[in-house]
């Protein structure tokens, strides 16, 4: 189980890099938004979503974690 939470823990870690990384600063397609406007609304959805998923990595470890409590030897 330990190596299950560090898998987890990686895994994410590099999910997390990957989704900040997708950041450029440089939005297209914004219609009738300026382009300050538009990198900004980019740059927040980048925010949300990077938080989202140190959301689902805290609850994904805290479950984890009390699986390998639960289950590690009583020695």
């Amino acid at each position: 189980m330990t190596w299950t939470l560090i898998g987890w823990t990686a895994l994410m870690g590099v999910w997390i890099v990957a989704g900040a990384a997708t950041a450029t600063g440089d939005a297209k397609n914004c219609g009738p938004l300026t382009q300050k406007a538009c990198n900004d609304a980019s740059d927040a959805g980048t925010a949300i979503g990077v938080g989202l998923l140190v959301f689902l990595w805290f609850m994904g470890f805290v479950v984890l974690g009390l699986v390998w409590f639960m289950s590690r030897p009583k020695t």
